[in-house]
């Protein structure tokens, strides 16, 4: 069941950009889905972006994106540590 498509940002690089969050059974696992259609250089491409963010607890978090494009894939792997 996805929530509402929400529009992210504009810039003159980004044209389009589309998140979806996906809800789960726990406040401990936040599942997101978007893409961004890019206009780079006289050249657009469309990128996939899939992540995951585990709560560990109320001070830490940890994460995972990957982000598919024509020709590149990219997989980040990030912490939070709240304050």
């Amino acid at each position: 069941m996805l929530t509402q498509l929400i529009p992210i940002k504009r810039s003159p690089i980004s044209k389009l950009e589309w998140n979806a969050g996906v809800p789960s059974d726990t406040d401990k696992l936040e599942l997101n889905a978007g893409f961004k259609f890019m206009d780079i250089a006289e050249e657009s491409d469309t990128v996939l972006v899939l992540d995951a963010m585990y709560d560990f607890g109320k001070a830490f978090s940890a994460g995972v994106s990957y982000a598919r494009a024509d020709d590149t894939r990219t997989i980040t792997v990030s912490g939070l540590y709240y304050f």
